[in-house]
């Protein structure tokens, strides 16, 4: 009867230690759960931030095509208005001789 006690007993703390047992894992997990939570909204900020670099890097790029496009219509001209100041020049000099 006295050992019968004593085993109830031990079963008694036994539960309630895998009860309490139980209540960590379940804060644990939570808590992992929360984490999860977190690393999951960090990476989905991460992604927009590489989509939002993408983006800019990606309009950097033609504008820096389009001023090339621009300088190079410079030049252009600025050679055909040299070829012009020099067909001008030769024909002010024919009026003045």
């Amino acid at each position: 009867m006295h050992s019968s006690l004593e085993v109830s007993q031990q079963s008694v703390t036994k539960i309630g230690q895998a009860r309490s047992s139980f209540g960590q894992i379940r804060e644990s997990v939570d808590v992992i759960r929360d984490m999860n939570t977190q690393i999951a909204t960090a990476a989905e900020e991460q992604h927009q931030v590489a989509e939002d670099i993408n983006r800019h890097i990606s309009q950097i790029h033609g504008d820096a095509q389009l001023i090339a496009d621009l300088s190079d219509s410079a030049r252009a001209d600025s050679r055909s208005l040299e070829t012009l100041s020099s067909e001008l020049d030769g024909l002010v000099r024919k009026f003045k001789t």
